[in-house]
């Protein structure tokens, strides 16, 4: 077991992002149960992805600071982050897109991008040991700019959407839904995907506290018990 004191910074992140998403997923999966609406399920997978993602990114290091180990650990991760991307651009389709192109105009490329990405990292990522506790987990040049504008791309778009919702909302708990959403969206995609961009990272020591901000109050806010869904398009499949 790692001492407490020696956790890396990352982990943190990386867990209270995993909680965050964990929350989302079940909340979208309840959504879906109730509804059938094609939307909730694309989040539902998005967010379970992503968090199990995740999970592998913060959890090893709880038990083991052994680069071999935690860069393989990484690897897995990064493998269900890129999964959650396809699931995301089928978020972005069925928001933006439905009506104008097939999904598979949507999910192919992201598919196909991630598996680019991830298997060119599989043998040129780096990791080391920074200063104040925190990983330094760095992606090739190819992977970076990959990762860095399919953020940008898929998730700023659904955030302005969640923002520009929030007015269509009646009642307080949705409204506070679609604006974490929102915020949190496009926070990602801007600054997760800026971050990464500039530096190979997704996650830095500057931008760690912020990141932990985002996935807090996203946390909390679907925490809260609520009285009404947040009001989407009724998405069923055809």
């Amino acid at each position: 077991m790692t001492a407490l004191s020696d956790i890396p910074l990352n982990s943190i992140v990386w867990c209270m992002g995993a909680l965050a998403c964990f929350m989302l997923s079940y909340r979208s999966y309840a959504t879906y149960h109730v509804s059938k609406n094609e939307l909730s399920k694309y989040l539902t997978w998005f967010a379970f992805l992503m968090a199990i993602g995740q999970s592998w990114l913060a959890l090893p290091s709880l038990f083991t600071l052994d680069p071999d180990t935690l860069r393989t650990t990484y690897l897995i991760g990064e493998f269900f982050i890129y999964l959650s991307m396809v699931a995301q651009a089928a978020v972005l389709w069925c928001l933006l897109l439905r009506t104008r192109a097939s999904i598979y105009y949507a999910t192919i490329p992201a598919f196909i991008l991630g598996a680019c990405s991830w298997g060119y990292a599989v043998s040129r990522s780096t990791l080391q040991f920074g200063t104040d506790n925190f990983i330094n987990y760095r992606d090739p040049t190819f992977s970076t700019i990959i990762i860095g504008v399919v953020l940008i791309t898929l998730f700023v778009p659904v955030g302005i959407y969640f923002l520009r919702s929030a007015s269509r909302q009646a009642h307080m708990k949705a409204i506070l839904t679609s604006l974490c959403l929102g915020v949190v969206y496009v926070g990602i995609g801007f600054f997760t995907g800026g971050i990464e961009l500039l530096s190979g990272q997704v996650v830095t020591p500057r931008s760690a506290i912020f990141d932990v901000a985002f996935f807090f109050v996203m946390f909390s806010v679907l925490l809260w018990p609520h009285r009404a869904a947040v009001k989407m398009p009724v998405v069923h499949s055809s």
